[in-house]
């Protein structure tokens, strides 16, 4: 791990001090909001949701586009924090190819250095992954008389858990797509096509890592739909027949 040397002992403290503060601060206004009714504000992803859901005659899709159209709020932020990680992952692959290329791939400040920031890009995308989950299965707590409803209509329990998971994954698309491209441009226009050499523009053009960035798209996807998978088990309590005495 690359050794960092600081000249004074206090501005880590500080940092900590002041993410906790702001981290706190956050978590309290949520909980003062948790019983307020929520508005019911206009969106431009509830308004395309909604628009889809009319054209759509699959179960599972029209549970999701009208629960993204009720709640856009609910999973739109996660999938724009998971557009961020995108983003951050497309940059740094990027400027770990064209660095490594740089050097042939013996620097090991370089490597570890990009090694530590894909560890922090995963971690950033499990935080998003577990907020994911809180959100969902809030939702689900929310709406359990309109999915036992709805289960005891003949709707199947796998086409409700469908809807969980493009719930998560339709927002999500295109904030890690967009993330991902617009990383990938900016690292490529800081850099320019070729490695670093002895004089400029003589380095050899470094080809562009289509395959890693389509493995950081897939790879934080699939933990959206694992997120969602998780957060669907709660139907199995959310869908019994006592929740249809719950009040509309």
């Amino acid at each position: 791990v690359p050794s960092v040397t600081i000249v004074s002992w206090w501005p880590p403290l500080l940092a900590i001090a002041v993410v906790t503060a702001l981290a706190a601060f956050g978590a309290a206004r949520s909980v003062r909001r948790i019983d307020r009714p929520a508005r019911q504000a206009r969106t431009l992803v509830g308004s395309t949701a909604s628009l889809l859901a009319r054209g759509t005659g699959r179960p599972a899709l029209l549970l999701a586009l009208r629960r993204i159209a009720q709640e856009p709020r609910a999973t739109t932020r996660p999938a724009l924090l998971l557009g961020l990680a995108a983003f951050v992952a497309g940059v740094s692959t990027w400027l770990s190819a064209i660095f490594l290329a740089s050097t042939n791939g013996y620097d090991d400040f370089y490597r570890q250095a990009f090694g530590l920031v894909r560890a922090a890009t995963w971690v950033g995308v499990g935080l998003c992954a577990l907020g994911l989950i809180v959100t969902l299965t809030d939702a689900a707590l929310r709406r359990r008389r309109d999915d036992a409803v709805a289960l005891a209509g003949g709707v199947p329990m796998a086409a409700l858990r469908r809807a969980v998971v493009l719930q998560a994954m339709l927002p999500a698309v295109l904030p890690v797509s967009l993330g991902l491209i617009f990383g990938g441009w900016m690292g490529y226009a800081l850099t320019g096509p070729r490695a670093t050499g002895e004089d400029p523009g003589s380095g050899d053009v470094v080809p562009l890592p289509w395959l890693a960035w389509a493995g950081w798209g897939v790879g934080i996807m699939l933990v959206a739909v694992i997120a969602a998978l998780i957060a669907s088990t709660a139907l199995r309590r959310t869908t019994q027949v006592d929740q249809l005495r719950v009040p509309a």
